[in-house]
């Protein structure tokens, strides 16, 4: 019946099925009901959802560990512009536990998605060293796009002009910033903190 109304149906492991299923040893079957991992750019904008931009990060780990982390915490997806290889996106996607099966993970244009976010009336949050304010300090429980920029060079000038604010996380420390992994997952807390 489930494949008669068009529903996507996919095989998984036991263990998938009981984590899946919050320890549920009973769970043969399991419904997911949420996000569309086959959404388009459009598609993904016009959800509900905090939605994640990443421009000019080049580490396959540190983007897998990240979209891992936009999953767990419910983001409605991502949007990833970068010069990845082939290899390199199989990497990613393989550190990443295969995220892409529960949300979209797209590749495409920074400031096309930008201007395309901004005219849908999503609110527009860089999180960068410059930035002036802290993630709490911020309204993050709408719809955002959240922009996070490369390891090396950050955000380029020209997005972060797009942005509406521009947030920095606490770095007491003496190392420069925070590695892109830690800030995805600590701006990933506030926006549930936000929304919960």
């Amino acid at each position: 019946r489930v494949r008669a109304a068009g529903v996507p149906i996919r095989m998984e492991s036991i263990n998938d099925l009981r984590r899946m299923g919050r320890g549920s040893q009973d769970s043969e079957v399991l419904g997911l009901r949420g996000r569309n991992p086959g959404y388009n750019r459009e598609q993904l904008l016009e959800d509900d959802g905090v939605v994640w931009l990443f421009s000019g990060a080049s580490y396959p780990a540190n983007v897998g560990v990240s979209i891992r982390t936009i999953e767990v915490s419910g983001a409605a997806g991502l949007i990833i512009e970068g010069e990845f290889s082939r290899k390199m996106k199989h990497l990613a996607m393989r550190v990443a536990m295969r995220a892409d099966r529960f949300m979209p993970v797209l590749w495409d244009s920074a400031l096309d998605t930008v201007a395309q976010a901004k005219a849908l009336g999503r609110t527009v949050i860089a999180v960068e060293d410059s930035g002036t304010q802290v993630p709490w300090d911020v309204n993050l429980s709408g719809n955002p796009l959240i922009v996070v920029g490369g390891e090396r060079d950050g955000i380029s000038p020209e997005l972060l002009s797009q942005c509406d604010a521009v947030v920095r996380i606490p770095m007491p420390g003496f190392i420069g910033s925070y590695n892109v992994q830690i800030a995805v997952a600590m701006v990933s807390a506030e926006c549930l903190r936000q929304r919960v």
